[in-house]
């Protein structure tokens, strides 16, 4: 297989892989979350408080599937790393690389989830709102899981630059963004989302700055922290079923009622 071909193989993988969750991908949501209302004054101290509840939501029941298969993949990815890492320490990398490096970087995220969150204040769209706030929310959340991680693991790096290998932030902010677009827009913005921080993870291989397994776990943290802060910021439109029982003359009459 030419570097080209293999190159390519290797994208593939990881979109197949990585875009499996834009096929759970939901939009039919209702924003309950005080902040995603146009007509709520959002203060510092609730921003502080909010960080510190999706901190302590990351211990949820709805996390344990994904940190499971997350901490499955990343196992198995390490089988094959050393003999990648030889292929790509030889330099035949490609200029397709480039742009991964800015794209999934630290103030690229960052700075966009501040600047869309700033410009939200001033928008009537609920939906709107709600995305900039779970995403400046999740930078925070998934920015302080990657660096801790990065600290206490020491991993080095392909390239031999430093020992903050472990796990990639670039894949881990990456795969917040497009949790937290699928999680508001739906399919449609779960497709491209999840391709682009494929890309983003597979350049972040081929570039020799982190290894397969980083890149895996990254994706992980990131869907992990995306998926927290949603959660809190909306509630599922699926029908509610009530029913009653109210005495009357001579008997009982049942009722059921269900609201979609």
């Amino acid at each position: 297989m030419t570097g080209r071909a293999s190159r390519a193989a290797g994208c593939l993988f990881l979109a197949i892989l990585f875009g499996a969750p834009a096929l759970f991908a939901q939009s039919d949501v209702e924003f309950t979350h005080p902040a995603a209302d146009p007509a709520h004054d959002l203060t510092v101290k609730e921003f502080a408080k909010d960080v510190l509840l999706n901190f302590r939501g990351l211990i949820a029941r709805d996390n344990i599937k994904p940190l499971i298969v997350g901490g499955s993949f990343t196992a198995l990815s390490a089988i094959p790393e050393d003999r990648i890492q030889r292929y790509f320490g030889n330099g035949d990398r490609g200029a397709w690389t480039a742009p991964g490096r800015y794209l999934g970087s630290a103030p690229a995220i960052g700075g966009t989830s501040v600047f869309l969150f700033a410009v939200s204040r001033r928008s009537t769209d609920r939906r709107f709102r709600s995305f900039s706030y779970a995403f400046v929310q999740g930078v925070i959340v998934n920015a302080s899981l990657v660096q801790a991680t990065k600290v206490i693991v020491r991993r080095q790096r392909p390239d031999g630059t430093d020992r903050l290998s472990f796990p990639s932030g670039h894949a881990a902010s990456s795969f917040l963004l497009a949790t937290v677009l699928a999680e508001h827009y739906g399919i449609k913005a779960a497709i491209p989302g999840y391709l682009a921080a494929s890309y983003v993870a597979a350049t972040r291989v081929s570039g020799n700055r982190h290894h397969l397994s980083d890149v895996v776990a990254g994706a992980a943290i990131g869907y992990i922290a995306g998926h927290t802060v949603v959660r809190r910021m909306k509630s599922r439109k699926d029908g509610r079923i009530s029913w009653g029982i109210t005495p009357v003359r001579g008997g009982f009459l049942a009722s059921l009622s269900i609201q979609p």
